[in-house]
Formats: C-alpha cells, structure tokens, sequence
C-alpha cells in the first residue's frame, strides 16, 4: 500500500494504483476521479497589513468520507471500487 506521513502537513498521502490502465468505455489513459464529501471549517489566516500569511493547515479541521468508486475523467462512467486498487482512499483529517 503506498501510504506515506507528508513532512508538510502531517496528512497520511495515498498512492492509488488502478487496476486498470485505460478506460474500457472511452479508450481514455487521461485518468480517473473519486467523488469526496468534506465538512468542517476552513482557518484563512491573514497578516495584519492584509496579505496572506502561511495557510498550509487551512484544511486541517475538515473531515473528508467517500471515495467509494472511482470515474473515468473523460466520460465519468463508473470504473471500479477504491477498494480494488492498491490503498484505501478514505481518509479523516482532524
């Protein structure tokens, strides 16, 4: 499974082999899309002359579910379960 911890943000990163390696409907290697839900807050955090200041943790109150079936980017048919590639794509951030 080719999960590694990001340095940056503390954030578990997922490598997402497919099964496949081109869409059976459309033919296209362009890739393929999870459908993902994310609820929580965003932190914009801005200096005091108005400029942005450092938001590498913006996300790091939200909670992300789905993932469930990956999508051909081209046509958007449905392709195969996250489950049957490599890793696991839901992840929690909290």
């Amino acid at each position: 499974m080719g999960m590694k911890l990001s340095e940056k943000t503390g954030h578990t990163q997922i490598s997402n082999k497919a099964p496949i390696n081109v869409c059976p409907f459309c033919g296209s290697k362009a890739g393929y899309y999870t459908k993902q839900q994310a609820r929580g807050t965003i932190e914009y955090i801005y200096n005091y002359d108005g400029s942005e200041a450092e938001n590498d943790g913006m996300y790091d109150l939200l909670t992300v579910k789905g993932g469930i079936y990956a999508y051909c980017l081209h046509c958007s048919k449905r392709l195969f379960k996250m489950q049957e590639s490599e890793a696991q794509p839901w992840l929690t951030w909290t």
